[in-house]
């Protein structure tokens, strides 16, 4: 699976998921409605740059985020997982030394060439915090 994150000039933006292709709206300063084909992977995710952190609603859950120099760990479905550093442009996710995210960021947005299935209804709002984070790193924020 293959997830492309393009980010709009005007704090929007769509991401991809192998050939399906959705929005994401700013609703509020740091606030994002993700969308997503199934209704119960649509997510809300608030992004806080000063605190480098970020918050994933679904449904029934909610995934916290916060990055310690450069890198973040977080819980989803009781298995931890950890987000290395994206300061060199690489994306690698990881579940306990698998890695199950890959990618690189690019100048608008972020590109995922490998997503291992489990991540799927995550990966969205996942992708699109991670897509701001990298701007923030970029503008040395």
């Amino acid at each position: 699976m293959r997830v492309t994150v393009k980010h709009g000039l005007l704090d929007g933006g769509r991401i991809r998921v192998d050939y399906v292709e959705t929005e994401v709206r700013r609703e509020d300063a740091g606030v994002y409605a993700v969308d997503a084909p199934d209704v119960w992977d649509r997510a809300r995710m608030h992004y806080d740059h000063f605190e480098d952190h970020f918050r994933i609603e679904l449904e029934h859950e909610t995934v916290e985020l916060s990055f310690h120099h450069g890198e973040a760990d977080f819980t989803w479905k009781d298995r931890p997982y950890h987000i290395a550093s994206l300061v060199g442009g690489e994306v690698r996710i990881d579940q306990e030394g698998r890695p199950v995210a890959t990618g690189v960021v690019t100048v608008s947005g972020l590109h995922l060439e490998t997503v291992e299935p489990e991540l799927l209804p995550l990966i969205r709002p996942l992708a699109w915090g991670l897509a701001l984070y990298s701007e923030e790193i970029r503008r040395g924020a």
